[in-house]
């Protein structure tokens, strides 16, 4: 009787391969392509291995070893500024990601204007992320040079931004953090015609209320036309307003169909945001929502939606991040408006809470709405608890949320049974004394990739 072979994973198989043959083994390119795609893509470790397995094997390793250029920083910008120009430099095709800083309280920070020049070479980025960074001091002086002076773009040189954005002009995925005046936001981003997901914090109304200066209110510049394809939102700050405005007076928003809000929302904005949600609920557009709820809207925030309206939706994710009373008021707000959804297309539900500050949700009208009868493509609900707390007894840290949410099957008995319910509680990563005290909070649920 022949002996049962042993399951190796795909990973294994790879260090096996490439301890065992060289260049006579002989796979189709097409294999070659799919194995290292789907098991080897995301570790560096089996990439480097797997490129000794036979130069087939190298062009692909090499693609996802120099996907990311090293984050330009003003520590290393003189170093990568001669690599890019170095004629031996063999990897500027496959950089499809860039990150760069700007502190621009460093000496090496002005040599940023002089690397935009090489920017070009790297032909083939699709991910462009710019954190804009000032300095975080008590000297007005300094505080104000650097404000003034954030990002790529300097004193007098605003053309510098504008140089780096046209250097690629196919960036799919735009990650700006910055304080820049919105339409200069906007201009920057129609810049990028290949545009397909934005992801932006704008702080610059929060700046300059925060130096006693009146917040710019402007129209949005209707000559400035909306990469086409852009179809995926991320916002938060400022970009809640001004961006979401933009594409609804643009008439864009028809062509999006995934947005995550993340932000403390002003109340100049609410209007703004309750207009875009109906467009994009009269336009069945809409695939993939997300919204993060913060104390700044106060009491009554949740009237702002309407899940009624969008008929199409895949996944629906909430978080309530909310510290505001009565809460037992807000609780029973947010069952209600969790009850309107009416998308039979509905694929995931997220609800991610305090749950201590839940305990008088009535779990059972939601354990018997959330049924594949009401949503036939449902696959999950996911309830995660949102602040881990933890008490002392002697020397030792008790999980009070990790029995909390033990609860939740009992509570949820429809959906445990279907093999729907999923829960999470973050883990503690340090002790917290009173128990009262609030946790290390985990990061919002991301935008889903398209």
């Amino acid at each position: 009787m022949s002996e049962v072979p042993t399951p190796c994973s795909p990973q294994a198989a790879a260090e096996v391969l490439a301890s065992s043959c060289g260049d006579s083994l002989q796979f189709p390119q097409e294999l070659v392509d799919w194995i290292i795609d789907n098991h080897v893509s995301d570790d560096v470790r089996l990439l480097k291995t797997c490129s000794l397995i036979s130069w087939a094997w190298v062009p692909r390793c090499r693609s996802y070893l120099f996907k990311k250029l090293p984050d330009l920083i003003p520590q290393n910008i003189l170093v990568l500024g001669e690599l890019l120009r170095s004629p031996h430099c063999t990897f500027l095709s496959h950089v499809r990601s860039i990150s760069a800083f700007r502190y621009t309280w460093y000496l090496n920070d002005r040599y940023f204007n002089q690397v935009v020049a090489d920017l070009p070479r790297l032909t083939n980025v699709h991910i462009l992320e710019i954190p804009l960074t000032t300095v975080n001091t008590t000297d007005p002086d300094a505080a104000e040079h650097a404000s003034s002076h954030t990002g790529f773009v300097t004193a007098g040189v605003p053309t510098v931004m504008h140089r780096v954005f046209t250097a690629f002009p196919h960036v799919t995925r735009l990650k700006l953090n910055c304080f820049l005046e919105p339409t200069m936001v906007i201009d920057l981003i129609c810049l990028l015609p290949a545009l397909k997901e934005l992801w932006l914090h704008s702080g610059y109304n929060l700046d300059m209320r925060r130096r006693g200066m009146v917040p710019v209110v402007a129209d949005p510049p209707l000559n400035a036309v909306p990469p086409r394809g852009l179809h995926c939102l991320a916002l938060s700050g400022d970009a809640v307003g001004f961006i979401l405005a933009w594409l609804n007076a643009t008439e864009h928003l028809p062509n999006v169909s995934s947005v995550a809000l993340s932000s403390d929302i002003e109340y100049a904005d609410v209007p703004i945001l309750q207009a875009a949600l109906q467009q994009l609920g009269e336009h069945e557009a809409l695939h993939h929502l997300d919204i993060t709820l913060y104390s700044s809207l106060g009491y009554g925030a949740l009237t702002m939606f309407d899940f009624s309206k969008h008929l199409n939706l895949r996944t629906l994710a909430i978080c309530d991040v909310r510290w505001v009373g009565p809460y037992d008021l807000e609780v029973e707000q947010m069952l209600k408006l969790i009850t309107k959804l009416a998308a039979p297309t509905l694929e995931c539900f997220t609800l991610d809470v305090d749950l201590l500050l839940y305990q008088t949700l009535d779990w059972s009208v939601l354990d018997s709405f959330l049924c594949r009868a009401r949503f036939p493509r449902l696959q999950s609900v996911k309830i995660e608890d949102r602040y881990p707390r933890v008490r002392t007894r002697s020397d030792t840290d008790i999980d009070y949320h990790a029995e909390q949410h033990k609860f939740l099957p009992g509570v949820l008995p429809l959906l445990e049974a279907a093999g729907l319910l999923q829960t999470y509680t973050p883990q503690i990563v340090r002790r917290i004394s009173p128990l009262s005290t609030r946790g290390a909070n985990r990061n919002t649920v991301q935008v889903p990739q398209l």
